[in-house]
């Protein structure tokens, strides 16, 4: 599934329209999470199918991830449910969720204490000003850039997954 249509799904798992700023947030914060996990773009650890039997590195279990491992889904809609989730629920994030509820360019509601969920999502690389600089690139494209921005991107990523 494209990326596009997957920030959808995760837009109505949170029951928010899909918006010009909201789509280049998500994008934004996809490309900092570069992950291969199965239909997992924002690489969450949300346990949404704990019945799966299949709970090892590569099945469920995307990765080890200091005992929270990013998960693997089985389909697109629980993916995109789980990362809603983890929005909602995880009490981690409220003031991310709160920019995202607001609809207003990040700059305008992107703070230290938005910075440090961001920081806490990426982990010990952390997302920071890099979250912004993504932001700005997604919101000056132009429509008939898209196409070629995705070709662009699939090419680094397969440079990057070559270079391993």
């Amino acid at each position: 599934m494209a990326l596009d249509n997957y920030i959808g799904l995760v837009l109505k798992n949170l029951n928010l329209p899909v918006t010009p700023n909201r789509v280049n947030l998500l994008k934004a914060w996809a490309a900092l999470e570069n992950t291969k996990a199965k239909n997992n773009y924002f690489a969450t650890t949300w346990n949404a199918e704990p019945s799966r039997t299949d709970k090892y590195l590569g099945g469920y279990y995307f990765n080890s991830n200091n005992n929270y491992p990013v998960k693997n889904y089985s389909t697109e809609a629980i993916g995109a449910k789980a990362f809603a989730n983890t929005l909602i629920y995880g009490n981690y994030y409220p003031k991310i969720l709160a920019g995202l509820k607001s609809d207003l360019d990040i700059n305008n509601w992107y703070t230290t204490a938005v910075e440090n969920e961001f920081t806490l999502y990426g982990g010990a690389g952390g997302y920071g000003q890099k979250i912004l600089k993504l932001w700005d690139q997604f919101k000056n494209l132009k429509v008939t850039t898209l196409p070629l921005l995705g070709v662009l991107l699939g090419a680094f990523f397969i440079y990057l997954a070559i270079k391993k």
